[in-house]
């Protein structure tokens, strides 16, 4: 997916979570941090959509998070946003290596990561997931005092 759509979807997941929200946005991008291998040329596992992309990278982040900062909740951020990112690139044909170090490639073969009708679903259901899961904002929209769209009271003749 685009960076944009994992930066979105992290952010919402942590929020659902009730975690710090920007911590998991800023995980759900940390895990292409490996892209700077396209620019150096080393081999597997030093490649995009190689190490960094694994739950054995997860799990040492985790923990060097925690240690660092003494937050579970911002452990637990960095996880969400860091598995909100391998499951938006298991939909990807080149998938991920959840089986690290063995090195096969999962992956459900769904969407290409520039499908741009895909990634804006996915922002859109994660924008809805943030509403959802804030019963204020609903609350806000009622005092707001919209205008509501009127029936005119077509009827469905068969």
């Amino acid at each position: 997916m685009l960076g944009i759509t994992h930066v979105i979807f992290a952010f919402a997941v942590g929020y659902t979570l009730k975690l710090p929200a920007k911590i998991a946005a800023a995980a759900g991008l940390l895990v292409d941090a490996d892209m700077i291998f396209f620019l150096t040329g080393p081999s597997y596992p030093l490649v995009h959509r190689g190490v960094l992309h694994t739950p054995l990278a997860l799990a040492l982040i985790m923990i060097l998070a925690y240690f660092a900062t003494r937050r579970k909740d911002v452990s637990f951020a960095i996880a969400a946003g860091f598995i909100s990112h391998l499951l938006l690139d298991t939909l990807n044909p080149t998938g991920i290596f959840w089986l690290y170090p063995i090195p096969m490639n999962l992956s459900l073969g769904l969407v290409s990561y520039t499908d741009i009708p895909t990634n804006s679903a996915i922002i859109i259901f994660s924008l809805a997931l943030v509403l959802v899961s804030n019963p204020r904002i609903f609350a806000r929209l009622r005092q707001m005092n919209l205008p509501r769209p009127r029936s005119k009271g077509y009827k469905l003749r068969l």
